[in-house]
């Protein structure tokens, strides 16, 4: 690697940009703010101020997830936005070699998503290391010698446990599981042990103060990050205490069983907590997609099963919730389970985000379903 190589890190929650002699000089949010024409709004940090917080015409939303590329066209928007701003320097290449970390369980096609967008962002050429690699060669581990070291690598959404002797990983395994469980485990436990209700930030509080996890980045939890439909279905399903079983049929098309997140969503299917949509005659969950407050509040009613509440204006912008939304705002709003902004709308097409999702269900009672 000469001088003006970058190594990036493409997280899920954080992008960073190495520059040997130099290390990490830039550390921000995965997150990008783009309106309807695709044009850039933000990225990093100031995308991320507005997560949750858009009008209907801008979009901020996180690329990747599991560390993997959920949105190519936005990530290479992204990537170049990032190396772009690498080039501090007016020595600094037009096109300069980049490495890009990767997790261990991506594919030959994943592969070649990461290495064309970034050529695409501006890079001459671009060499893909396994994440678990990168990470034993930070921690000063003897990767060239015939000895084994283990690296386990805990992310918000999965955890990479890897062997690694003489320059190759022997053998590693990718965990649907990291950080995000451990909040939840958490906050289970507090809400049965002591009956107290407590937020996603302060389950990570905890889990940092008995040295478990350490923040990434600045070390922010990151609670105005968005959620995917997917997501909360996992979430929905965890805090309601169900126990995912096998299921033979697939209820949605874009929701494969090899999907990690198939058990989560069909169970909810089978319980009629969540529905799709119709296409051609094909059923859809657009699992992908950042969920809605207005989206958010009609599964939750779905699963509390609230009734009673009269349909009435309790917002500003009531008029703009969507028919099949009014009954479920009303019979949450009635409840004490959802709440407007302090200018008194609701903003049911807002995105939710991690801390409003985290409010919605500690409120769940947890049992066998």
């Amino acid at each position: 690697m000469f001088q003006r190589d970058l190594g990036i890190d493409l997280g899920t929650a954080n992008i960073l940009v190495y520059l040997k002699g130099e290390g990490i000089i830039l550390n921000e949010p995965s997150v990008i703010a783009i309106n309807d024409n695709g044009g850039i709004i933000a990225v990093g940090e100031e995308a991320k101020a507005m997560v949750g917080r858009t009008p209907g015409n801008i979009s901020a939303s996180r690329p990747l997830k599991d560390g993997v590329i959920a949105d190519y066209e936005t990530t290479v928007k992204m990537m170049k936005y990032f190396i772009d701003k690498s080039k501090k320097s007016r020595f600094f290449p037009s096109k300069p070699r980049v490495v890009v970390c990767a997790p261990t369980c991506v594919t030959s096609v994943q592969i070649r998503a990461y290495k064309n967008a970034a050529k695409q962002a501006g890079a001459k050429e671009v060499f893909i290391i396994e994440e678990p690699f990168a990470a034993a060669i930070g921690a000063n581990l003897p990767v060239s010698e015939p000895v084994g070291s283990m690296v386990v690598d805990i992310g918000g959404g999965t955890t990479e446990v890897a062997i690694i002797s003489l320059g190759a990983i022997v053998i590693s395994e990718t965990l649907k599981v990291g950080g995000d469980e451990m909040d939840r485990i958490i906050e289970s436990y507090i809400k049965k042990k002591y009956n107290l209700l407590i937020g996603e930030r302060t389950a990570a509080e905890m889990l940092h103060a008995l040295g478990i996890v350490q923040g990434r980045g600045n070390g922010a939890f990151q609670p105005d990050e968005t959620i995917t439909r997917e997501e909360f279905a996992k979430m929905l399903a965890l805090a309601s205490g169900m126990k995912t079983v096998n299921f033979d049929a697939q209820t949605f098309a874009d929701v494969p069983r090899s999907s990690w997140s198939f058990p989560y969503i069909e169970q909810l299917a089978a319980t009629g907590q969540i529905q799709g949509e119709d296409v051609q005659g094909l059923h859809y969950y657009y699992p992908n997609r950042n969920i809605t407050r207005v989206e958010a509040a009609a599964i939750i009613n779905r699963n509390k099963a609230l009734t009673g509440a009269p349909i009435k204006d309790i917002f500003r912008d009531f008029k703009q919730i969507p028919d099949w939304g009014r009954d479920a705002v009303t019979q949450l709003w009635n409840d004490h389970w959802i709440s407007g902004y302090e200018d008194g709308n609701f903003y049911p097409f807002r995105t939710l985000t991690r801390a409003e999702a985290a409010k919605l269900l500690a409120n769940l009672p947890t049992q066998e379903k």
